[in-house]
């Protein structure tokens, strides 16, 4: 079949003497296409786009370096404060004021609420994204012409220069998708925090491929009309694989759209793996017998290979520990929709605080295998820490969604008997009314993911930790983690620690939600409280569980009823009550007597009593006591506060009346409860907008405080956020 060229041979005219013009003069044997071949080769070498490929990765290349050396001076950093025994007592340099600076630039990210639901990463990151897209456009559009005059003479220039940079990206895009990958291993930077640079270089991709699709449509059109372009894809010529290449590829664009993803992510996950499958595929078969492009493509191919293997042998667990079949897990049902996941695993296995990790549960669902925040610390056993000796666990904290996240609610719900607070006092028996949890799971452990954030506690004098929702699954770790290492420190009277102020910042929905990490939590506190620091835990409570309680806790805080007005103020009365007793039940664990054959208690600092067991204690065991093991520190407010708090003596507060403001509120806390704090941490985890509230405004805002008078000034405030996107 042909459609083109649709005009006989011109009669009585050689084939060597035809005009450029006539469609059949389509090779070199006709003297005007050799002319007209020539002098477009000369204009523009088709040798010569090659380098734009060269350029882009060189450019790509630099930035990688920069990271590079980055890395390598914060490690060098790290081993300098972990060789220096005391904080340094000389005012903030000029070079503290400039780093203060800069994170109040590229901290910031926009407000309003139509430009956060575009999820939009912070000030520095938008300015390396722009910079990049700014010398990508410089590099494709100066050079002209973009057609050559006639498209029979080869591909547009411009075609041409767009193919060889996505040949040049393709290296980097596998690289950053991976879950094992080469950035990573020399920048520090998990795969989840580089996402937004791989999902750049796909929309850059993209953006390119239209480009370089553009010209192979018009020129076509403008040499030989519409039947020479149908006759491209009739003789199966790159415009056709290369028609499929883009749709593909468009595909995985919408499925990767923030909404889509966090809706259907079982169905992006297949489906995003299978299309960049068949992309790669597709695409050797478009360029090959093309210059430098099928190297690239090779070079995607071994890094993705290299990753997966990887991932396969180092990062699964049970593989690697012997273990096929998986781990054994115990799940249990808690309030606000929530599933514990616990799996035991060897002692061998080791994580760190804010790391993740991938579940698969063969009893539950073969196929599924998602991330979810590691929400427990390894269990360290040293006979200088308070508590008993625990078994090594894994801990996770799975929201109920729709997919494997409902499956395991459903499977949770089925094997547990839950017995409410009241219930337990109503019956007497304790020890029976205990949750009864199915053991014959087990669980395949991909991991653990993160990054790479230093050793905190010899880094910082206070450490914030600002978390929302199930956010509270990585920052709890660091709350645990740094709390033992004050309490070694302490108990050895050794300088490795300098930690002393730790501020945990919690904002739920329902008052029941304290019930995920009541042992955790526990735990903490016992360990901060053997050692000379501090942690105090604030929990607000943003609504309650029925709509009186959300009809009364709405957009002001709740306040104490006044005396003049004890009608009106019932209702909102009534709804605290509630909410007091749920945090309370939330926080009561059922206590059982310690067997001593099993655990052994070890003894704290002689200036400290003996702590409870972190497991059979709860901190509202506290609350009618005046133990002096947890020193309050948190006046309770006053009946004209703007919130109101419950308040025990073990430094933790619930809060009722609605969510606080972090961009005031993270600036005060930084300073330490003793407000001599030299370095502060600020760690956010959860919904973007907490996210955006704690690190893009109120770390941003407290680099002011930085150099601000000899002595009561700053050295520095960094700040990490999470938006839990990977």
């Amino acid at each position: 079949m042909s459609r083109w060229p649709n005009e006989p041979l011109p009669e009585g005219v050689p084939f060597d003497d035809l005009p450029a013009s006539d469609p059949h003069c389509t090779n070199k044997s006709c003297d005007a296409f050799a002319k007209g071949f020539n002098e477009s080769e000369n204009e523009i070498p088709l040798m010569s786009q090659i380098d734009y490929g060269w350029w882009m990765l060189c450019y790509y290349g630099s930035w990688v370096l920069i990271f590079v050396l980055a890395h390598l001076i914060r490690m060098a950093i790290y081993y300098i404060g972990r060789r220096r025994k005391k904080r340094p007592s000389d005012c903030p340099s000029l070079s503290h004021r400039l780093v203060a600076t800069y994170r109040s630039l590229i901290y910031r990210r926009f407000t309003g609420r139509r430009l956060q639901r575009l999820e939009l990463p912070s000030f520095g990151v938008l300015a390396l994204l722009s910079l990049s897209t700014i010398f990508t456009t410089c590099l494709i559009f100066p050079e002209q012409p973009y057609l050559r005059s006639l498209f029979r003479y080869g591909s547009p220039p411009l075609s041409i220069r767009c193919a060889m940079i996505i040949s040049a990206l393709m290296p980097l895009l596998i690289a950053l998708a991976g879950k094992v990958n080469i950035v990573t291993v020399f920048t520090g930077s998990s795969y989840a925090r580089l996402n937004i640079y791989h999902r750049y270089v796909g929309g850059l991709i993209f953006a390119l491929a239209t480009v370089h699709m553009v010209p192979h449509f018009v020129a076509p059109i403008q040499d030989g009309g519409y039947d020479h372009l149908a006759q491209l894809f009739i003789d199966k010529k790159r415009e056709l694989s290369g028609t499929i290449l883009y749709f593909i590829f468009l595909l995985m664009i919408l499925f990767s759209v923030p909404w889509f993803r966090s809706r259907f992510y079982e169905f992006f996950a297949y489906t995003h793996f299978f299309l960049a499958f068949c992309f790669l595929g597709l695409l050797w078969w478009h360029i090959h017998g093309e210059y430098m492009s099928p190297i690239y493509i090779y070079l995607s191919v071994g890094l993705w290979v290299a990753s997966a293997l990887l991932r396969m042998t180092h990062r699964n667990q049970a593989f690697r520990k012997g273990q096929p079949l998986g781990f054994p897990t115990t799940i249990e049902a808690l309030p606000g929709k929530m599933t514990r996941v616990t799996v035991r695993v060897p002692q061998s296995v080791t994580w760190k605080p804010g790391q993740h990790a991938f579940m698969r549960i063969p009893g539950i669902s073969l196929k599924d295998n998602h991330p979810f925040s590691i929400a427990s610390i390894p269990a360290a056993n040293d006979p200088l820490l308070p508590g008993p000796k625990k078994a090594n666990e894994l801990v996770f904290l799975v929201g109920e969604r729709k997919g494997f996240t409902h499956k395991l609610a459903e499977r949770a719900r089925s094997d547990h008997t839950s017995i409410t607070f009241s219930e337990k006092h109503k019956h007497g028996d304790m020890e029976s009314q205990r949750p009864h949890t199915a053991t014959s799971l087990r669980t395949l452990i991909d991991g653990p993911y993160g990054d790479h954030l230093g050793p905190i506690h010899r880094l910082y004098d206070s450490v914030v930790l600002v978390a929302s929702g199930t956010g509270i699954a990585s920052t709890l770790p660091w709350a645990s983690h740094l709390a033992a290492q004050m309490a070694l420190a302490h108990a050895t009277g050794s300088h490795d620690c300098r930690v002393r102020d730790i501020r945990l910042v919690w904002i739920v929905r329902q008052a029941e939600q304290l019930a995920w990490i009541r042992e955790e939590l526990d735990a903490a506190v016992s360990m901060a409280a053997a050692s000379s620091g501090s942690l105090v835990v604030d929990v607000y409570v943003t609504r309650g569980s029925d709509a009186s309680a959300s009809a009364s806790a709405s957009a002001s805080a709740v306040t104490l009823p006044r005396p003049e007005s004890k009608r009106s103020s019932s209702a909102a009365s009534s709804t605290v009550e509630k909410e007091k007793k749920k945090a309370l039940d939330a926080l009561t664990t059922p206590s059982a007597p310690p067997d001593d054959s099993k655990s052994r208690t070890l003894s704290p600092p002689p200036r400290f009593p003996r702590p409870t067991h972190a497991k059979s204690a709860s901190l509202s065991s506290f609350a009618s006591t005046n133990s002096t093991l947890f020193p309050s520190r948190c006046p309770s407010p006053s009946p004209s506060s703007p919130s109101l708090a419950l308040t025990t003596p073990q430094n933790t507060r619930v809060h009722f009346g609605g969510r606080p403001d972090l961009a005031t509120l993270v600036p005060k806390l930084v300073r330490g409860g003793r407000g001599d704090a030299k370095n502060a941490f600020v760690l956010a985890c959860g919904s973007a907008a907490v996210v955006d509230a704690a690190i893009g405004r109120g770390v941003a805002q407290a680099q002011k405080l930085v150099g601000k008078g000899e002595g009561k000034g700053m050295f520095g405030v960094r700040g990490v956020g999470e938006a839990l996107g990977w």
